[in-house]
């Protein structure tokens, strides 16, 4: 297969896979995660007559441009050449499908795991929203191997957010413990793919009857 194909196979799949967390992560909007996030705007914007509160805004927005402009310059080249190519829309549909199903997924186990805690009692769809957030922000942590540290603070402060402090605990534990169960089996994977690739292929034997 030509490298170029390979670079450009690449950067579809990682456009399917921010898509397909990045729905996961809007299900949070059928919760009451909107209700609160309107709250906390009412509040910061209450603030805006704080001497620091354009210098805050404004350098968040410089930021945000300036990321925008890095990922222009550097992603730009490769997004041209995935969308030059002809894609075959049905199996570039299933191959989203097929990620966004994993990100469910994932986001349910995430919600059995929770729930072998006494205290939570949280709902499925806010823990797989939760889960889908974390992963876009620790993602996007430039800077950050794998967003160690920022994925889980990300889901903790999700579910404390929702469902107050009585479950800080709880959802620093949850994150903490997910994190290590990911690598684990992110770990296993590897493991078996160096032993299958160890392992000779035999030569298919003649079993033709000799007449």
């Amino acid at each position: 297969m030509p490298r170029g194909t390979v670079s450009q196979s690449l950067v579809l799949e990682l456009l399917l896979t921010i898509t397909a967390w990045g729905l996961t992560a809007a299900l949070l909007f059928f919760t009451p995660f909107a209700s609160k996030m309107e709250e906390v705007y009412d509040e910061v914007w209450a603030l805006r007559d704080h001497p620091l509160y354009y210098p805050v805004l404004g350098t968040g927005c410089l930021f945000l441009v300036v990321m925008g402009l890095l990922t222009w310059r550097f992603g730009m080249k490769r997004l041209q050449g995935v969308l030059t190519q002809r894609l075959k829309v049905t199996q570039a549909g299933m191959a989203f499908l097929a990620y966004f199903g994993l990100c469910l997924c994932n986001g349910s186990l995430l919600y059995l795991l929770a729930h072998s805690f006494s205290s939570f009692e949280g709902s499925w769809i806010v823990v797989v929203g939760a889960a889908g957030l974390a992963w876009l922000v620790g993602f996007f942590a430039i800077g950050i191997p794998g967003g160690i540290g920022v994925r889980e603070g990300a889901l903790a402060g999700v579910l404390i957010f929702i469902y107050g402090g009585e479950v800080k605990e709880t959802a620093i534990a949850l994150a903490i413990i997910w994190r290590v169960a990911q690598v684990i089996a992110e770990l296993l994977s590897a493991l078996s793919a160096v032993f299958l690739k160890g392992q000779k292929t035999t030569e298919p034997q003649d079993i033709t009857p000799t007449l």
